[in-house]
């Protein structure tokens, strides 16, 4: 990345020319090398901090304490909105807000049609943990007038602070912290994009029609190898309507700010992967790999038509870069700034007989595909707790 290219900075991440706003066509997706990504996920163990649990606690009293409960520091009334212009008010607490954020909490693993759901008249259908915890009233009132900043300093569109983000930025930054201060990741982790669903109006809403979820908020998210949310940043779209370039590498360089120098190894797809992307990731101490699109090949490599299945060509650089041509069922390019190309291993392909067929794969080839769909099982686990609410703007 050269000197005179912006820097990404924060959450906002200035739009691309294949990730648009609203109805416009999103990037186009990275390969996908056909092989069960589900085995490579069996190590489930956790992997939080256990200096902050004390080894002689019963199971009932392994957690941290309530009092100082990371997701709910620094919550209280003052997040509520002037309560002098709401009838019948009643003053809220600290503890009152974790009761509702445990609800939440709650009603996301009950799946539930409605969160009211969890209050029913008929004494067979009434859940009594949630339903003495507050009534349904109270959590409605909550939930419909929660504010988590100022919005009488809210920046205005054009002011230098303006941020799209402001209503929810204390929130965002202090589970930020929180999701890398209290877990320690796996070694390989991936970047890619997950989408929340969202169907009404708003200027961050992106359109990607070859996603599971068309609709919603683009999310850029770094995540282990047990689906772990490192770090993330939530897409905001163009800034003044510019479209600016190399938005796939200004991502990857913000959220592995924090790896330099440890030994990680990070997986992205070719949305992302670039020639000078490595050349700084390497230089940062970063093991970086990823799927590369045709545009950035080098010049003067082999034809297709003259390798067969299971063959490669490979080609170092100069910067410790590696390039790699697999033949598939198609070809496959790589970039690589820690593996070394001529490590080989084997794979098998069903033919049009039904019959498997064993070729060579690269090593390179087989650590991509069992390490880039670290996003996509974050993305499967959250699906699990999600609650579908109707919302006005």
């Amino acid at each position: 990345m050269s000197d005179s290219e912006e820097v990404y900075e924060g959450d906002q991440i200035p739009s691309d020319d294949e990730s648009v706003d609203g109805n416009g066509i999103s990037d186009e997706e990275g390969y996908d090398l056909n092989v069960d990504s589900g085995k490579h996920y069996e190590n489930d163990s956790r992997r939080f901090k256990k200096s902050k649990i004390s080894s002689d606690e019963t199971w009932s009293n392994q957690s941290l304490p309530f009092d100082n409960l990371p997701f709910t520091k620094n919550v209280g009334p003052k997040n509520i909105p002037d309560t002098n212009k709401i009838k019948n008010d009643v003053p809220v607490t600290a503890d009152e807000i974790k009761k509702f954020i445990g609800v939440n909490i709650m009603i996301g693993v009950k799946h539930l049609l409605s969160y009211r759901d969890s209050w029913p008249s008929n004494p067979q259908l009434n859940d009594a943990y949630i339903s003495s915890s507050m009534p349904v009233k109270r959590f409605s009132f909550l939930l419909s007038n929660l504010h988590l900043n100022d919005q009488t300093k809210e920046p205005k569109k054009g002011e230098v602070n303006f941020d799209k983000l402001y209503k929810i930025r204390p929130f965002i930054d202090r589970i930020s912290e929180t999701y890398m201060q209290y877990y320690d990741p796996t070694r390989e982790q991936s970047i890619d994009e997950s989408m929340v669903k969202f169907k009404s109006r708003n200027t961050m809403k992106q359109y990607m029609p070859q996603k599971p979820i068309k609709q919603g908020y683009k999310i850029w998210v770094r995540s282990d190898m047990n689906g772990y949310v490192c770090e993330f940043q939530i897409y905001t779209g163009k800034i003044n309507n510019v479209t600016k370039k190399n938005l796939g590498e200004r991502v990857i360089m913000s959220l592995s700010q924090t790896l330099k120098n440890k030994n990680y190894h990070i997986y992205f797809d070719n949305y992302f992967t670039s020639t000078n992307l490595m050349i700084t990731l390497l230089k940062d101490g970063i093991s970086a790999c990823g799927t590369i699109r045709k545009d950035d090949l080098p010049k003067n490599q082999g034809k297709d038509k003259d390798m067969k299945m299971g063959d490669n060509q490979y080609r170092p650089s100069n910067e410790g870069i590696r390039y790699l041509k697999w033949l598939d069922k198609k070809p496959v390019h790589f970039l690589s700034n820690f593996h070394d190309p001529s490590d080989l291993s084997e794979v098998e392909r069903r033919q049009k007989d039904g019959s498997l067929k064993t070729i060579a794969c690269p090593q390179i080839a087989k650590d991509y595909n069992a390490h880039m769909g670290f996003v996509d099982k974050s993305d499967q686990m959250k699906s699990f707790y999600e609650i579908t609410r109707k919302s006005r703007k």
